[in-house]
């Protein structure tokens, strides 16, 4: 129970840091964010994900999940969840028919990682976590186009 109890210290205390570098990290970028909370869910069948419409950002973490990244890979994880809560304040603004959401996280997704590949680069993050990330070539589309396009091909594309 010790060792258990060591691992968890380990993994929060590598979380925070995570937490408390994205944020810097988004301020860097001029992108005010009052806080972000991590609420660690061993249910939960993802790495992670964001809650979204709350007043202060939500990201639920499955700590044994993460407990695999080393700390520069939670914070791209970290920074990936806050983008997508940020971009959904988009979605008003867009006339998209038939809107579907799975489609929408997919084209989210590909925008968010090249936004933090430019911001935190690449060169840092472990093998384990480029395995998970989604570029625009995986689905043979162009880089640095905003997730409009993405959602607009892939939908054509029947993704």
């Amino acid at each position: 129970m010790i060792i258990r109890e060591a691992v968890d210290k380990k993994i929060m205390n590598k979380i925070v840091y995570a937490k408390n570098r994205a944020v810097e990290l988004l301020k860097k970028h001029g992108i005010e964010i009052s806080n972000a909370e991590i609420i660690l869910d061993e249910n939960l069948q993802k790495i992670a994900d964001a809650i979204i419409n709350e007043n202060i950002p939500k990201i639920r973490i499955n700590p044994n999940k993460i407990a695999e990244f080393d700390s520069y890979d939670i914070v791209f994880i970290i920074l990936h969840e806050l983008f997508h809560e940020l971009l959904l304040t988009e979605v008003d603004e867009i006339d998209i028919d038939d809107f579907d959401h799975k489609i929408y996280n997919k084209a989210t997704d590909l925008e968010i990682n090249q936004i933090i590949a430019k911001m935190i680069g690449t060169d840092k993050l472990s093998n384990r976590l480029i395995s998970y990330v989604i570029w625009p070539n995986y689905y043979g589309l162009p880089f640095n186009k905003r997730w409009h396009f993405y959602y607009k091909e892939l939908k054509k594309k029947g993704y």
